[in-house]
C-alpha cells in the first residue's frame, strides 16, 4: 500500500524531470538559434540556414534556404530545401491526367484497389517539370518558390517515369515534358480518343522480293508491273481495335503480301471484284481482269505499331474510264473507318485518303489522312 507522502514524493520527482526536459529544450533551442544567427552574419539569405550532415563523415554544415513557412496554429514549419505540391494540387493533377501517366508510350493506370477494401493503391506521383530545389535536375532560376510548386510546374507519372526523367534530363528537357502534359490533358479531355492512323500509298522504283512464295520476276511483269508500298502505323496512345478500309486504287492488284505486321495484329486483304468491265468503253460481262477494289481490315493494332503491304499493279484496259465520260472528282482513294474500345464501349471513326495518280509514270501518292467528309467517285458510278 502506497502512502500519501510516497505519491506526494512520486508527483515531485515527475515535476522535476518535467522541468529538466524543458531547460534542456531551451538550451538547444538557444544554441540553434545562435548558430542561426552567425550564420546569417556570413551570408546573403533572408532566413538562416539549414543544418546539412553529411553522411560520409559525419559532418555538419549550414546551407542557405528560404523563409520559413508556419502552419495554422503558428507552429514553425522546418521543411527541406525543395518546394513541394501541396495535396490540392497532388490530387488535382492526378485527376487531370486520369489517374494514368502522361508519359506517350507509358499511359499506365496509377491506381486500383487494395487488398484491404477500405483502402487504395497509388503508383503515381506528381513530378516537377522544372526542379524543386535550385539543384534538382531541369533548375530554372527565375522561378519562385510558389511558382516552383504550383500546378503549373507539375506533371503526373508513374513512378518508373518520374524516376526516368531525373536520372536523364539531357533527354527529357522541359520543353519536351510540358508538350507531354499538354498533348495527355487535350487527349484525356476528348475522351481518350486515338489520333487518326497515318496512311501512306507511295510507288517505288524497281521491285522488291517476298521473303515467302514466289521470288521469281518474268520480263513481261518487269516491263507491265509496278510496285507499291502501302503503309498503317498508329499513334502513341491508344489502341485501335479494328481498321476496315475500302481501297479503289488506279491500276489492278495481281499480286500482295505482307511485308510487316505486329504479332498481335490481324489483316485481310481481299478483292471486291465488279460484276461488269469496261470494253471499248462498252459493259461487257466477262473475265475481269485484276481487281482494282480491295477491301482492307486490321484488327488489334497496339499504340505505335506499324503495318506495311506490298502490292504489285498492272495497267489494264480499266484502269481509267473513257474519255467521253471523264468528269472532275477524286476516282482513286481509300475510305472506311478506325476503332477503339473506351471504358468498354466500341467507338469508331470515318477516315478518307485520296490517292494522286500521274498516267505518265505511274507513280500513286497519298495525302494525309482526314475526318472530314470529301466527295468520291466509285468505280460503279463510271457510265
Amino acid at each position: 500500500m502506497v502512502d500519501a507522502s510516497s505519491g506526494s514524493r512520486v508527483g515531485t520527482l515527475w515535476t522535476a524531470l518535467g522541468r529538466a526536459r524543458r531547460d534542456d529544450a531551451r538550451r538547444w533551442a538557444s544554441g540553434i538559434f545562435r548558430q542561426w544567427a552567425e550564420a546569417e552574419a556570413t551570408t546573403t539569405a533572408s532566413w538562416p540556414p539549414r543544418k546539412v550532415r553529411c553522411a560520409r563523415d559525419n559532418t555538419a554544415t549550414w546551407t542557405a534556404r528560404t523563409a520559413p513557412e508556419t502552419s495554422r496554429r503558428g507552429i514553425l514549419v522546418v521543411k527541406a530545401n525543395r518546394d513541394e505540391f501541396p495535396i490540392r494540387v497532388r490530387r488535382t493533377l492526378a485527376a487531370r491526367a486520369a489517374s494514368m501517366c502522361s508519359r506517350p508510350g507509358c499511359l499506365t493506370i496509377t491506381s486500383g484497389p487494395h487488398s484491404d477494401p477500405s483502402r487504395s493503391i497509388s503508383l503515381g506521383q506528381a513530378a516537377h517539370i522544372s526542379a524543386a530545389a535550385p539543384d534538382g535536375p531541369r533548375p530554372n532560376p527565375r522561378l519562385t518558390g510558389p511558382e516552383r510548386k504550383s500546378i503549373e510546374n507539375g506533371i503526373w507519372l508513374c513512378n518508373t517515369c518520374a524516376r526516368l526523367i531525373d536520372t536523364d534530363e539531357a533527354k527529357y528537357p522541359e520543353s519536351l515534358i510540358r508538350q507531354w502534359k499538354l498533348e495527355h490533358e487535350a487527349w484525356v479531355a476528348g475522351g481518350c480518343e486515338p489520333t487518326t492512323p497515318t496512311v501512306s500509298l507511295r510507288s517505288i522504283a524497281g521491285f522488291t522480293l517476298p521473303v515467302f512464295g514466289e521470288r521469281n520476276i518474268s520480263l513481261s511483269e518487269s516491263e507491265l508491273g509496278r510496285e507499291h508500298h502501302l503503309t498503317i502505323s498508329t499513334g502513341e496512345r491508344t489502341s485501335i481495335s479494328e481498321i476496315d478500309f475500302t481501297c479503289q486504287l488506279p491500276e489492278g492488284v495481281y499480286r500482295n503480301w505482307v511485308y510487316t505486321l505486329p504479332m498481335t495484329a490481324q489483316l485481310r486483304f481481299e478483292p471486291l471484284a465488279p460484276d461488269l468491265i469496261f470494253v471499248g468503253g462498252v459493259k461487257q460481262f466477262g473475265t475481269p481482269p485484276p481487281p482494282k477494289v480491295w477491301r482492307l481490315i486490321i484488327a488489334d493494332l497496339r499504340p505505335n505499331e506499324v503495318v506495311e503491304l506490298r502490292l504489285r499493279t498492272v495497267v489494264d484496259a480499266t484502269s481509267r474510264p473513257p474519255a467521253a465520260f471523264m468528269r472532275p472528282g477524286n476516282r482513286y482513294w481509300l475510305r472506311g473507318h478506325y476503332g477503339w474500345i473506351h471504358q468498354g464501349a466500341s467507338k469508331r471513326r470515318d477516315v478518307t485518303v485520296v490517292l494522286n495518280y500521274s498516267e505518265g509514270t505511274r507513280e500513286v501518292s497519298s495525302d494525309a489522312a482526314t475526318t472530314e467528309h470529301i466527295p468520291l467517285i466509285r468505280t460503279q458510278e463510271w457510265p
